[in-house]
């Protein structure tokens, strides 16, 4: 059975010639110091970075911006990394068998919270952040893989570090609604990191604002606002709360 599920592997990884090339483990460790969870007894705590390598030619991922300007290694592979975050009991011969994945909404890992009425939404460390243990009573394998590349700079958040292509430029809109009077606002949403402004001077760039989403959009002078920084809009009179 091991020989036939590893060629089957081998052959998989043949004909997509993309897929994960290495896994690089970054730290193992007992969850809440070897606590037991039902009869699965001891979960570890594995965090880790994976490596991956596409093959931009396959249709699969022509649907990926700018891919063909992305770096690529000797093969024709464009090559990236994500953090990887997996719950799993010590003992894999008394779990359930089942691999639970979460796409890992805002780098965070809400499986947690959702089904086992935990605390946390990024990584837990106490009783209270792993809630009843519901999941890792039950023996499942819980995974998390990182997907996106402009989270903000929180620590424990999953990333993805994706290949940086150089030279690109185009149009970029933003759009957003504060709840008080404030005078600057990134051009990312909640805090994410945002594509910067080749030039801050430009005189082609347009702030409009509108009271709806169908409403009129009404533009603002250009001497009522300009950049903090590349990334930072600021109003000279601030943005309105409830305004688009």
């Amino acid at each position: 059975m091991l020989r036939i599920r590893l060629l089957a592997g081998m052959l998989l990884a043949g004909c997509c010639f993309a897929g994960v090339t290495r896994i690089e483990v970054k730290e193992r460790t007992d969850v809440l110091g070897g606590r037991a969870f039902g009869t699965v007894g001891p979960y570890e705590r594995i965090a880790a970075t994976a490596h991956f390598a596409i093959d931009p030619k396959l249709p699969a991922n022509r649907i990926i911006s700018d891919v063909d300007l992305a770096p690529r290694n000797p093969d024709g592979l464009i090559e990236f990394s994500a953090d990887l975050y997996v719950l799993r009991p010590r003992d894999p011969s008394k779990g359930n068998g089942i691999v639970l994945y979460e796409v890992s909404n805002r780098g965070g890992r809400g499986m947690l919270r959702m089904f086992n009425l935990g605390t946390s939404l990024v990584d837990a460390a106490t009783r209270e952040q792993f809630g009843d243990g519901f999941l890792l009573d039950q023996g499942f394998t819980l995974v998390w893989l990182g997907w996106q590349a402009d989270l903000p700079q929180t620590e424990g958040r999953l990333r993805l570090y994706a290949p940086r292509a150089q030279g690109v430029t185009g149009l970029l809109r933003a759009e957003f609604v504060v709840d008080e009077l404030v005078y600057t606002h990134s051009l990312a949403d909640r805090n994410h990191i945002p594509y910067p402004v080749l030039d801050l001077k430009d005189p082609s760039l347009r702030l409009t604002v509108r009271d709806s989403v169908e409403g009129a959009r009404q533009e603002v002078p250009r001497g009522a606002w300009d950049f903090a920084d590349s990334g930072t809009l600021r109003a000279k009179n601030g943005f309105e709360p409830g305004r688009i």
